[in-house]
């Protein structure tokens, strides 16, 4: 899940570059795009890997978007795109941006966050912690 958290006004770029409708579907391929002469699916994984931190791009996902800030939730394949949330903060720095990440079925879990172009934080957690780091602060 990514997520931010400013008034529309500082959003809005990041959402007119992704599609701009209360639909749109988030594409790291719009914030970061593939180059047109890749034109071999293993070049572009690789490509990919590189540049967005997964070696394809959203598999479906969901959007949302109040006063308290924007949400989109997709699936990637394994790894999370951390590289590309990176690009994302440098790109927009007035935006803070959190990334959720779960793999299933291998019980890990992380959290990236990049504030004023800047990543300030990352954890990953795997096993039993998860449950209990998942479980914390909520109610």
């Amino acid at each position: 899940m990514y997520e931010g958290r400013q008034p529309y006004s500082f959003r809005a770029p990041f959402r007119n570059e992704n599609g701009g409708s209360d639909d749109a579907v988030l594409s790291f391929e719009r914030t970061i795009p593939l180059p047109v002469e890749l034109d071999e699916d293993e070049a572009q994984c690789d490509w990919a890997s590189d540049h967005w931190g997964t070696p394809r791009n959203i598999q479906g996902g969901l959007f949302s978007d109040d006063l308290g800030g924007t949400k989109y939730f997709f699936v990637t394949r394994a790894p999370p795109p951390l590289v590309w949330l990176i690009a994302v903060a440098e790109k927009y720095p007035a935006l803070d941006l959190s990334l959720h990440y779960q793999k299933r079925g291998m019980q890990w879990t992380g959290t990236m966050r990049c504030e004023r172009g800047r990543l300030v934080s990352h954890m990953e957690y795997e096993g039993v912690e998860l449950v209990a780091q998942s479980s914390k602060g909520e109610g």
